[in-house]
């Protein structure tokens, strides 16, 4: 295998799947996706025994980020006020200049599909570490930022004791429909 795009050949013919349908991550899961099928693997800093790991999905190009999106909603009754539980809200792909204000739409959308109502200024891009949060992602391009192929979230706080509403931020409430 002298490129990424051969050993991406040979990997789509051993388990019979499409070469568009999958990832390439050098490192294990949370590794980096190997986007650039053109370079060797001496390039892509393989040495003998590296793990390549294989992740169903849609591929993304060079300069586009793939996030996870989560809904992050504090425990009931936490024992460390820090945990959080996530409602999964799916994929969406961005590019290196996108900033987080542009990924809201998107956002609105993925919230909409599982009945919830809100307003752009009610959402707030956070990092997510397992059940906890991480940074807030502000004004600057994700690059910028330092976002690689992260699950990034919405943060939400304790007001929302309700289950019909989520409280996003710490001040705002997004209904959910009935």
């Amino acid at each position: 295998y002298d490129t990424v795009q051969s050993l991406k050949e040979q990997i789509s013919q051993r388990i019979n799947v499409p070469i568009d349908k999958f990832t390439l991550k050098r490192g294990g899961k949370q590794g980096i996706e190997l986007k650039d099928l053109t370079k060797t693997l001496q390039g892509s800093s393989f040495v003998n025994l590296s793990t390549v790991y294989v992740e169903y999905g849609q591929p993304t190009k060079l300069g586009e980020f793939r996030l996870v999106l989560s809904l992050a909603k504090r425990l009931a009754e936490p024992q460390d006020k820090e945990l959080f539980e996530f409602e999964d809200l799916g994929e969406v792909y961005i590019s290196n200049d996108d900033r987080p204000q542009d990924i809201v739409d998107q956002v609105i959308e993925k919230l909409a599909k599982k009945g919830y109502e809100v307003k752009p200024n009610q959402i707030r891009i956070r990092e997510r570490h397992n059940e906890r949060l991480g940074r807030i992602y502000r004004k600057r391009t994700m690059k910028t930022q330092g976002v690689y192929d992260k699950s990034c979230l919405l943060y939400t706080s304790d007001a929302a004791d309700d289950l019909l509403c989520v409280d996003l931020g710490g001040r705002r409430i997004i209904k959910k429909k009935n």
